[in-house]
């Protein structure tokens, strides 16, 4: 995982500022191990956080405060209540409120319906990742070889739902079909009658005798029948 970069470093200075700092600290754990469980790259993210309640009078604390969270679960993006406690005897509670950034993959130009997703036609963009809650990938290996489900714009974020297996048999292709039976092989030539990914079954028609027939997709411009 890259580094997690942080901004929106606390002014507050006494026991105010140590309590801001304690949370922050208690914030950037829980989003490293969230982007570790996650497989995120590069997150950035910034915090905003309030002591609720007088701080003046409070001494600042000679040793570690502690902090815990008033959810059960916690969730690192949600906003969140802490109590802070200082073993000296004063105690404040801060809520907190994380916004985090990743840089993702969307289409530098427009892409068709259909079309097979190439690198020059990537980029990456750091998003706020409120606005990723369709998916999104960080690896162009993950995307590149991949199918458009549907036409994407430029500057779209690339999810899951963008993306389909390769069409590896067009309509009208012809195409080699394969067979095996008795321990030999045969091959025939046929024409595709549909688009077709791997594993897919087809219909196609034979070249020579013009019988239609059905057969499995196994690789580019190559299907076996079953």
């Amino acid at each position: 995982m890259a580094g997690l970069a942080a901004s929106g470093a606390q002014a507050e200075t006494g026991a105010a500022g140590q309590a801001l700092a304690a949370v922050a600290q208690q914030q950037d754990t829980h989003l490293e191990a969230l982007a570790r469980s996650k497989g995120w790259q590069g997150l950035e993210h910034s915090l905003e956080s309030q002591v609720l309640g007088e701080t003046d009078s409070l001494a600042p604390c000679s040793e570690p405060l502690s902090v815990t969270a008033e959810a059960a679960r916690p969730d690192p993006l949600a906003r969140q209540r802490y109590r802070v406690k200082c073993p000296a005897g004063w105690q404040r509670v801060v809520v907190s409120q994380a916004s985090a950034r990743l840089p993702v993959l969307v289409s530098r130009v427009s892409i068709e319906r259909g079309a097979t997703l190439e690198a020059s036609q990537l980029e990456r963009k750091v998003m706020p990742l409120e606005r990723l809650r369709q998916g999104f990938h960080q690896d162009p290996a993950e995307v590149v070889g991949q199918s458009a489900r549907r036409s994407l714009r430029a500057g779209q974020v690339i999810g899951p739902a963008n993306l389909a297996p390769p069409v590896l048999v067009r309509r009208g292709q012809r195409v080699t079909v394969l067979a095996t039976a008795g321990g030999l092989n045969a091959s025939v030539e046929a024409e595709a009658l549909e688009d077709g990914r791997l594993g897919e079954r087809i219909k196609l028609r034979n070249v020579s005798s013009r019988k239609p027939l059905e057969a499995k997709v196994t690789g580019p411009g190559q299907v076996r029948l079953p």
